[in-house]
């Protein structure tokens, strides 16, 4: 009975403080990073359940606090812009107008009333850069890594020259790289014999699609 007491008190307590508008502010902001970490790294577990809680924490603060309607709006719009930034080469300034947003919403949010103080600008602004800079940086990188991903196995050998093991006609075998693989001439009607150099266009498959090549032995 006791401990349930003190449990409760402790409770309370924890939720009054996070009821303040810039404390519900700034658990939004390192939740909303902390998730975007989970997101670089798959698998870590802690900073995304970490995070995961933090926003459900500011989501219920926010909730007991008069919003207005036009600065939900503005964040949620804002986290559009720094989204398409990660896919669109607007160098930087979808971004920039995306922070720039998340700052104007985030010092908007709360309906300043005497029992209870709006969002301040210095957190605003600090919360707003901080994490809109930081997550959107983060996506960024983890799409430039996507993107430059290291090609392995048949995707690494296109552009490459291989020779013909057996007669192309138009499936074959040829050798790259010292590998031997199945292949096929791009155009169907083209033969080759063994020993010619063919171009490797493409693949289908665990089969290489190849075109005659120029280059000599």
């Amino acid at each position: 009975m006791i401990a349930t007491i003190f449990v409760d008190a402790i409770a309370d307590g924890m939720l009054a403080r996070v009821m303040h508008a810039d404390v519900a502010v700034l658990l939004l902001a390192l939740g909303g990073l902390l998730i975007a970490v989970e997101f670089n790294a798959p698998g870590t577990i802690v900073p995304g359940a970490t995070g995961l809680f933090f926003v459900l924490l500011a989501a219920y603060a926010l909730l007991h606090l008069p919003l207005h309607a036009w600065a939900v709006a503005l964040l949620f719009v804002s986290f559009g812009l720094m989204a398409a930034e990660v896919k669109l080469p607007t160098a930087g300034v979808l971004g920039l107008l995306g922070v720039a947003g998340l700052v104007l919403a985030l010092g908007n949010l709360v309906a300043a009333a005497p029992e209870h103080p709006g969002v301040s600008w210095p957190v605003a602004i600090g919360a707003g850069v901080g994490f809109g800079g930081i997550a959107t940086a983060l996506a960024i990188l983890g799409e430039r890594a996507r993107r430059a991903k290291v090609l392995t196995g048949a995707e690494a050998m296109v552009g490459h020259i291989a020779i013909a093991q057996t007669n192309l006609e138009p499936n074959g075998v040829v050798a790259v790289r010292g590998e031997l693989w199945q292949a096929r001439l791009m155009e169907p009607s083209t033969l080759l014999s063994a020993g010619s150099e063919v171009k490797i266009a493409g693949f289908d498959g665990l089969v290489l699609v190849v075109t005659p090549s120029n280059v000599k032995a």
